[in-house]
């Protein structure tokens, strides 16, 4: 049996997803990294966070894009890494039906390596203390453990070197 091309990557803000998913796009041959904010933010005019009819519709949009290009990349060939936050269980559910990848992983790390990583960002990207209080919380939910494998990542090479193995242990 063929093992899955397909990794999803998602976590609190600062965590690393996109460091991580970077990483490992480098050891196949060929991959691509789908980062979900760079879909969300194909909305020019502006992506709504809310849960109000037109930010239900951009989300259900941003998820049926990323199912969309994950299958084109998958059907050539590319392994596929999509990373990033869908705030919406039901958008997870949806591309969860669509792949049944085992390849599932929650970044998680202490308040104090978020707050730390945060600091580092640019202005552009740097979260408010209070928003990275509220997404460590959102990701200790039933939702993201029982669908995701857990991966402490406090250190990037150790979580890079996990995750790898585990993929390469799944059939």
């Amino acid at each position: 049996m063929k093992k899955q091309n397909l990794i999803i990557i998602t976590g609190p803000s600062a965590v690393g997803k996109t460091a991580v998913a970077k990483e490992l796009c480098k050891k196949f041959k060929k991959s691509v990294r789908l980062d979900i904010d760079r879909v969300k933010h194909f909305v020019a005019s502006g992506f709504d966070y809310s849960n109000g009819k037109i930010g239900r519709e951009q989300w259900d949009l941003c998820t049926k894009n990323i199912i969309q290009l994950t299958q084109s990349y998958l059907k050539s060939g590319y392994t596929v890494i999509i990373e990033g936050v869908l705030m919406n269980n039901e958008n997870w559910q949806k591309i969860f039906k669509e792949f049944k990848s085992k390849n599932k992983f929650l970044l998680l790390a202490n308040k104090k390596t978020l707050q730390a990583r945060n600091s580092q960002r640019n202005a552009q990207t740097k979260m408010l203390k209070k928003d990275i209080e509220r997404l460590f919380v959102e990701f200790l939910k039933d939702f993201y453990l029982k669908n995701f494998e857990v991966v402490e990542n406090n250190n990037l090479e150790a979580t890079i070197k996990n995750i790898y193995k585990q993929i390469q242990n799944i059939v």
